[in-house]
Formats: C-alpha cells, sequence, structure tokens
C-alpha cells in the first residue's frame, strides 16, 4: 500500500530535522539522512520503504535538494561521489600554487608504528564520507566497488607492499552492507591482494577486520531499517542464509548508509588511537609544523 502525503506540519518538521542532521553528521549522503530520518524518534511518518517501494526516500531526497537550493543546508554537508571528473588543477603561476602546496604535504604519521591501518569500503561513494576523518589520522581510505577488479586489487597490493617490505603489519578495516555480497567480497578481495603480494611467507603480517556493518549493528538497527536479503536462489544468498539462520523472508541486511556517519567515524577513530603507540596528537602539530615550513620556503614566489 502506498504511503500518505505528508501534511504541512510533518513536511515542516522532517526539514527542520533534516538541517540538524546534516549539519551535524557532515558529510553524509542522501541516503544516510534518509536512514537517520527512518531511525529518528522525532519523526515517526517517516517510516522504512518496502518492497521497492521509494515514498520516504523521495520525500527526505526532494525535500535535502529544495534545503540545499535555499542555503539552508550546506552544499558541502551532503555528498554525491556517484559523478566523476577528470579535471585537472592548474594556477596562474608559481606564486598561486606555492599558496597551496603546503597543503600537498601528509607527514607520514604511521611510519614507525608496529601496525599501520587501512580502510577498505565496499562502496565508492562512502569514501567521502570517511577520508576527511580518516586523513586527520594518516589513514588511507580505498574502496573496493564490491567485487573489485583484479588490476584495482593489485593496485592496492602495491600500496601495501613498501609497509610490509619495512616490517610493518597492516591491518585492513573493513566497512561494507551486512549482506550476502556485503559479507563475501571482502573474502574476495583478501584473496586476490594476498595472490598479489605473494604473502605465503608472512600471512600474519596482513590481516582483516570488519567493523563495519556487524551483526551487532544488525540486531541494533534492524527492526527500523533492515532489508529484505537477495535472491535467496542466488548461492551466495543461501550460504548467508545458513550461516546466519536468517529467513529468507526475513528483513536482515542492512546497508552501510543505515550507521550514523559520527558512529561509524567514532568506531574508526578508536580503531586507529588503539593501535597508535604515542601521542598522535603530537605528531600531527609536527606535521602542521612542516607545512609551515614548506610555506616558509615558497613565499618567495609569492
Amino acid at each position: 500500500m502506498a504511503k500518505r502525503l505528508l501534511t504541512k506540519a510533518e513536511g515542516a518538521l522532517l526539514e527542520q530535522q533534516l538541517i540538524a542532521m546534516a549539519r551535524e553528521l557532515a558529510p553524509v549522503t542522501v541516503r544516510g539522512l534518509y536512514y537517520q530520518a527512518v531511525i529518528s524518534a522525532a519523526l515517526p511518518f517517516i517510516t522504512k520503504d518496502h518492497d521497492g517501494e521509494r515514498s520516504s526516500y523521495r520525500a527526505v531526497q526532494g525535500r535535502v535538494q529544495a534545503l540545499r537550493l535555499e542555503g539552508a543546508i550546506e552544499w558541502d554537508w551532503v555528498i554525491d561521489p556517484s559523478r566523476t571528473d577528470y579535471s585537472f588543477e592548474r594556477w596562474e603561476g608559481p606564486a598561486d600554487f606555492a599558496a597551496i602546496a603546503p597543503l600537498y604535504y601528509r607527514l607520514d604519521l604511521w611510519a614507525n608504528q608496529l601496525t599501520r591501518p587501512l580502510v577498505l569500503v565496499e562502496k565508492e561513494g562512502q569514501v567521502p564520507v570517511y577520508r576527511g576523518h580518516a586523513d586527520r589520522f594518516g589513514v588511507d581510505v580505498w574502496a573496493c566497488k564490491g567485487y573489485s577488479s583484479t588490476t584495482h586489487l593489485r593496485e592496492l597490493a602495491k600500496s601495501i607492499r613498501p609497509h610490509l617490505e619495512g616490517g610493518q603489519t597492516v591491518q585492513v578495516i573493513v566497512c561494507a552492507d551486512f549482506d550476502p555480497s556485503g559479507c563475501d567480497w571482502p573474502r574476495a578481495a583478501e584473496q586476490e591482494i594476498r595472490r598479489h603480494l605473494a604473502l605465503s611467507s608472512c600471512d600474519t603480517c596482513l590481516s582483516f577486520s570488519r567493523e563495519l556493518v556487524t551483526l551487532d549493528d544488525l540486531h541494533r538497527l534492524g527492526p527500523a531499517v533492515a532489508l529484505r536479503a537477495a535472491n535467496p536462489k542466488d548461492t551466495r544468498t543461501r550460504a548467508w542464509l545458513d550461516r546466519h539462520g536468517f529467513d529468507a523472508n526475513a528483513e536482515a541486511a542492512v546497508e552501510m548508509d543505515a550507521i550514523s556517519p559520527n558512529t561509524a567515524r567514532e568506531r574508526l577513530e578508536r580503531i586507529y588511537l588503539d593501535l597508535f603507540d604515542g601521542d598522535i596528537e603530537h605528531d600531527r602539530a609536527q606535521g602542521r609544523e612542516h607545512q609551515e615550513r614548506i610555506h616558509s620556503a615558497l613565499a618567495a614566489l609569492r
């Protein structure tokens, strides 16, 4: 049955809540805002869509677009990473480049650490949600795009190899949907990455840990946001249902977007800090000092 239209008062309340959510959770996707609206106790009239019905999502999507055009939601609060451009940055001369060149400098905060974290997300659209926060801690974020190509995973392996050869352990933090493919592609990705690295003599140097979305997240959020699993005739779905004891008709799949970005970033931050031996704030300050030195060195060009 189609959902009823929102009243004027409900629409106004939804817009008020969306502005507050976008400000608090930025950067966040439109789908992320939809899930937060579904979960919100202040918006009982926004419930999850079922069986391909998208009225709640469209209600959120339409209002987010209008609020951005009005200026009530800042453009950079809500991200749309589904569009890619291949333009290049250009400058009018060395003086213009000198003003921003220090921002390209990154001190390797993990150079002397025993273990180096790397965040691997399922969807490319999730990268901007985590990249800015991860950059504060010197952590790289890669998107696997589900079952990634061997070329892409080879490039990821090449980025890991120098750290392993330098004696570090690399911990890959997996962030994926809790659904049949989201619970299976990390296995395939790990197998392919290890193949490119030829890690038979050092299997323990590379570890994979799933941190988002977990079974605990499903139990916590499932009643409000869980979706139906994929076609049970698919072998991955059948194996997933059997492994977890789910009924084929149960709503037991949770997308990454359903996790509050702040909750997810805080969870990842705890992992970074647990792995880091020393004062990461001191090292970050040192990195900023290096940027200032670069800025001073290039001042003559300006």
